[in-house]
């Protein structure tokens, strides 16, 4: 089907507030992920924390409850994990689209269709039709806090303009508060030495209100704003002079009459799904919602060269809502860019179609905030505590074993930072798609310890640490073997005892360091090997005669190059024909 052409006007940077004639602004297959079931009955207690605007946004706009709708949430970001790991399984999707939470992807071949039913999805053959959308009536689209959905005001040489916050965030480089909006919320010339200001409003509609410059909200951050060839995004540098700001990974319904309206979280940025439920935030129309019609749609806007790349929904957005927080659930999509809807939600003329700037985006070609603005701007993301299934309070456990758990709202983007006796292990667990998480306890020496854990997002979202965990690392057999005098006679006897015959390859460690004697210990036992432990300065009779009788083609010594003398590396190869030292992470 061939795209007609259509040329698109802006929906108001801002709606102009005290001018009378507003600007024309613009706007692998062991690791394919199945789709879960979300029955919306288990949404009950989530649903009942969403603010009351946007439980009336979703009937109005939708005409779905707010357990369907967190529901639908959940299914659209398995559904994007689900067709990543398609695709990285060599199984290339041609589309996908939601209907409900039931999953639908385009492939293009019948071995393709087997596997997406095995992953409880409904397999379509051949690519989804282009959309095509009638846009010709488009346009682009104070408190001590802000949050997406909050308004933002600055001053042209003439005239005073109204936005919206999308989300709050920071800088990659000196974790400052930063915040996000639209790419057109920007005049050539700013007024009020360049700062933008925030002021309460008693209603999303509200536009009263004198302009009050003590009321910096913060100035653009240079080279950051961009409108066209596909974007529309910026960056304003958060906290203005005299006022202690605070940035929250939330977003609220406009402004309330206080600027204390509901706030709803915001747990993770995810791919737009068509067929999904989006919802919006902004200063004009506070909460409104509508089911996301495309996704990566090139729209052709006047005022912006080029296009913008845009999700497409049918729920309302207006002048003034421009970069507001778009959101599918709890998880963060796109900022407000352009409308179709005129001055009125229920505007009869024209497609009732808005777009929204995605935050991320699957095409490679396709712009988004994060493909541009990734080295130096980071969502800000509300991490929960994890959970720790293993070890319980006061457990003994083998060594090595799994530390284990899970983290609510928890995905691939997520990681678990371990701390054990207060201190951060080496290893950050990874979280998998269904939020769950381990790490195998390889640095931690036998005896007591405690243990917590902290959720992370990014390089710089994190939770609380969690209560201190008491638990005791059983020690394996041969660790105290190895801390004492009689060491290498002992572990020649050892040896003796359960090899009689020769053996390919024998570990050898000076018994010095404890996760070097760890690290001999499991890989003796994985590769079925002796184990000798050994003087650091020359090697015993007892240990000679030993390597004579097993004649393995290799000895490893497990540590660093000064685990052991010259003397004793010179000793063994008079012995044996190959002498390896190994680093315990490379066993």
């Amino acid at each position: 089907m061939r795209v007609r052409s259509i040329a698109l006007t802006a929906l108001l940077v801002g709606a102009a507030v005290v001018s009378a004639n507003p600007a024309q602004a613009v706007g692998d297959p062991d690791r394919l992920v199945p789709m879960a079931d979300f029955a919306p009955s288990g949404y009950a207690r989530e649903a009942a924390k969403l603010p009351d605007e946007l439980v009336v946004a979703l009937d109005e706009g939708v005409g779905i409850s707010p357990a369907e709708y967190l529901a639908q949430a959940d299914a659209a970001r398995n559904a994007a994990t689900t067709v990543d790991s398609l695709e990285a399984a060599g199984y290339p999707v041609l589309g996908s689209r939601l209907d409900g939470t039931r999953l639908t992807v385009n492939v293009g071949d019948a071995a393709a269709a087997a596997v997406v039913t095995r992953l409880g999805a409904t397999p379509q053959l051949g690519a989804p039709a282009t959309p095509t959308f009638d846009l010709s009536a488009a346009r682009l689209a104070d408190t001590d806090s802000a949050s997406g959905g909050d308004a933002i005001f600055w001053r042209s040489k003439s005239s005073t303009f109204r936005c919206s916050i999308g989300f709050n965030g920071r800088s990659v480089k000196t974790a400052k508060d930063v915040l996000l909006t639209a790419g057109h919320c920007r005049s050539n010339t700013m007024g009020n030495a360049g700062n933008y200001v925030t002021r309460a409003q008693d209603k999303p509609t509200y536009y009263g209100g004198l302009f009050a410059p003590s009321r910096s909200l913060g100035k653009a951050v240079a080279g950051s704003f961009k409108l066209g060839s596909g974007h529309d995004s910026g960056l304003i540098a958060y906290g203005g002079a005299g006022k202690e700001w605070v940035n929250e990974p939330t977003v609220r319904e406009g402004q309330s009459a206080t600027g204390n309206g509901r706030l709803t979280p915001v747990y993770d940025q995810v791919v737009a799904t068509v067929g999904a439920t989006a919802c919006k935030s902004g200063s004009t129309t506070g909460w409104t919602c509508g089911k996301i019609l495309a996704v990566n749609y090139a729209a052709k806007v006047t005022g912006a060269k080029g296009t913008i790349n845009s999700i497409v929904m049918n729920g309302c957005m207006l002048g003034g809502d421009s970069g507001g927080a778009a959101m599918m659930g709890d998880f963060a999509i796109g900022v407000n860019s352009w409308s179709s809807f005129g001055s009125s939600c229920s505007n009869p003329k024209g497609a009732k179609i808005s777009g929204i700037f995605p935050l991320v985006s699957k095409s490679s070609t396709k712009a988004s905030v994060t493909k541009r603005l990734a080295s130096s701007w980071e969502l800000s993301v509300a991490v929960a505590s994890p959970t720790v299934s293993n070890p319980s309070e006061g457990e003994t456990i083998t060594y090595g074993s799994d530390v284990a758990g899970s983290i609510p709202f928890g995905s691939t983007r997520h990681s678990v930072e371990v701390f054990i006796d207060g201190a951060l292990t080496s290893s950050t667990a990874k979280v998998g798609s269904d939020g769950e998480w381990s790490v195998a306890l390889t640095d931690v020496v036998p005896g007591e310890h405690t243990l917590q854990v902290r959720g992370a997002w990014g390089k710089l979202s994190r939770s609380s640490l969690t209560s201190a965990r008491a638990f005791t690392v059983e020690e394996p057999a041969m660790y105290s073997m190895a801390l004492s005098v009689t060491k290498a006679r002992d572990s020649v006897a050892q040896s003796r005892e359960q090899f009689s015959g020769t053996a390919p390859v024998v570990y050898l460690s000076a018994g010095t360091v404890p996760f070097d004697i760890l690290a001999a210990i499991a890989a003796a036992e994985r590769d079925g090997a002796p184990l000798l432990f050994v003087s650091r300065e020359t090697l015993s009779a007892v240990t000679v005669a030993e390597l004579e009788r097993l004649s393995p083609a290799k000895v490893a010594i497990v540590g660093d190059a000064s685990a052991v003398t010259d003397l004793v590396k010179k000793q063994l190869r008079s012995v044996v024909k190959t002498v390896v030292v190994t680093a315990r992470e490379k066993l």
